[in-house]
């Protein structure tokens, strides 16, 4: 199988935003932090320090920076007002703590003979850069069966974790087929967030990997810090890193490393199963974009025959280069909820999962939030008027702009 790797990011680019241009060197020589002779270059070009460091932060990259930043003694000055070693120090305190409370979670769900699966956070960490911390992160991520919700929340419940939010799915003990497939908790304790989750793509519109009826048998176990857990194959959790970074629009560099990272880190990939599945579950172009983003920013090798496939998708190209274009060019600009769904429906391939995206986003405007509420506050017996109020507060916002999204159902493009 051949492979390919893409020129990576341009000058002018890097010209245009220089902090996110030294990111994008530490996203590129993650591996070998000093594997590369443009930093000296890119440090010349004025870079803000106090923002590189707030950029970094906002793109998950604080790990990253501090370890190619520590490789290049001298690069950052000293009256730059931060400190590298200090925060990555930090940063990695907090990803130990963090596993080892994953494993006293596991343990109580071990305990019900309840099936865990963590993936992103400390697994992500390990399987794809080779060190928890080298990938920050802040909350814990863990899969259980649908089925066993309700008896892994009890044990949540039980060390001290408490809902974060109202959740949805009814009374406790309710063992209803429809809820919602992630539930957030948190701890007052400490702070630590947990998302216990069924599906891990919670995405209306697209299907989830795990949702495939042979996922908990395709399993494999991996070591974690001395530890055995359970995880995703790596085809597989290629899959929801792609699905959670569309999502979002890509709009962290942290996700487009964590792809790269990932493929990089599993040579034996087997890249016919993660076409075939992804094209079954109508999540090939999620997957295109994903590997498009990664190949041309970060250089990252990808089959040749895939990569071409990629290419001839218009519309995948054509949203790759916009969540780059936003990254190198707009990265502080807020993502708005119309460009969001606008990217959400071109992304989905087929008809059947853009009509309930859009059945699910046509939900969202008939029904009243608390910004409705916030603008014209009533008395609870003339809420009712809310559902006349949304649709006024919509239109002098947007314009007749989302009346354009029907469009996109029937296109794809």
């Amino acid at each position: 199988m051949s492979f390919q790797r893409a020129g990576t990011v341009e000058t002018a680019e890097l010209q245009a935003d220089p902090e996110v241009g030294v990111l994008l060197y530490c996203a590129k020589h993650r591996s070998e932090p000093q594997g590369g002779a443009d930093l000296p270059s890119l440090l010349q070009k004025g870079v803000d320090w106090p923002r590189l460091w707030k950029v970094a932060e906002s793109h998950g990259m604080l790990p990253l920076l501090h370890r190619v930043m520590s490789a290049s003694p001298g690069a950052m000055p000293e009256a730059s007002g931060t400190s590298p070693q200090a925060t990555g120090q930090s940063e990695t305190v907090r990803s130990l703590y963090l596993t080892e409370e994953l494993f006293r979670i596991l343990d109580g769900l071990d305990a019900r003979q309840i099936p865990a699966v963590p993936y992103k956070g400390p697994v992500l960490a390990m399987s794809a850069y080779g060190d928890v911390g080298l990938r920050g992160f802040r909350d814990l991520d863990i899969l259980v069966p649908k089925q066993d919700m309700f008896r892994a929340k009890e044990v949540l419940l039980s060390q001290g974790y408490e809902p974060s939010s109202a959740e949805e799915e009814g009374p406790a003990g309710e063992h209803t087929a429809h809820f919602a497939s992630a539930w957030a908790f948190v701890r007052p304790a400490d702070g630590i967030a947990v998302d216990l989750q069924w599906k891990a793509t919670f995405f209306k519109g697209l299907s989830s990997p795990v949702e495939r009826g042979d996922f908990w048998e395709r399993l494999e176990h991996r070591s974690l810090a001395g530890r055995t857990v359970r995880v995703m194959p790596a085809e597989t959790l290629l899959q929801v890193l792609c699905i959670h970074g569309c999502r979002h629009l890509w709009e962290r560099l942290i996700w487009i490393c964590d792809v790269a990272a990932l493929i990089e880190s599993e040579p034996d990939l087997d890249w016919e199963r993660v076409m075939a599945e992804a094209e079954s579950q109508g999540n090939r172009r999620v997957a295109f974009i994903g590997l498009l983003l990664a190949n041309e920013l970060l250089g990252t090798a990808v089959p040749t025959d895939v990569l071409d496939k990629a290419k001839t998708d218009k519309v995948a190209c054509k949203l790759a280069g916009q969540a780059r274009e936003r990254l190198c060019f707009d990265a502080a600009r807020p993502i708005r909820a119309l460009e969001a769904r606008t990217f959400h429906l071109q992304m989905l391939e087929r008809f059947g999962d853009r009509v309930r995206y859009f059945q699910h986003f046509a939900g969202s405007l008939v029904a009243p939030n608390d910004r409705d509420r916030a603008v014209i506050p009533l008395p609870q017996g003339l809420s009712f008027l809310y559902y006349a109020i949304r649709p006024v507060r919509l239109l002098l916002r947007y314009g007749l702009v989302p009346l354009r999204l029907p469009g996109k159902i029937f296109s794809g493009t």
